[in-house]
């Protein structure tokens, strides 16, 4: 399991459970966290006292795009808020704040290492403006 995975929160849409062909089963969930992504898994139960076996496990943005990772579904996600430069420096602070400085540096870390900072920073941010605070860039004043 990813760690993007491990942040999305997911809920079953209520009457999305489809049979298809060949005995597959298509389910759609929403991330709860993350509203506009949702998953779309299918599988197969192996037999009748088994448990599920995936075959594929998509995740969608509203905008239409599709992915296989859900790294790349998070970060694209993301991006697609206007608050972007922001919300990778609260999850910057909020590594650091837990684990001090650490290698790799932020800015060496893969996409996926900073996918989890980035979604608890945006999940942090939404925290502060639901009691009436928010975190803003503060212009830098030349000396």
């Amino acid at each position: 399991m990813s760690t993007a995975e491990l942040v999305m929160i997911t809920k079953p849409r209520p009457d999305s459970v489809e049979v298809l062909d060949h005995g597959r089963v298509r389910q759609v969930f929403d991330v709860v966290n993350c509203p506009g992504i949702s998953v779309v898994w299918e599988g197969f139960k192996v037999d009748a006292d088994g448990e599920f076996e995936t075959v594929s496990q998509t995740y969608h943005l509203s905008t239409g795009k599709v992915f296989d990772n859900p790294d790349d579904a998070l970060l694209a996600w993301d991006a697609e808020h206007t608050d972007q430069e922001t919300v990778d420096a609260l999850g910057e602070a909020l590594l650091r704040y837990r684990h001090g400085l650490m290698r790799p540096l932020w800015a060496d870390r893969s996409a996926g290492q900073k996918s989890p900072w980035i979604a608890a920073a945006r999940q942090f941010r939404h925290m502060l403006n639901s009691i009436g605070f928010d975190i803003v860039a503060l212009e830098r004043r030349s000396s």
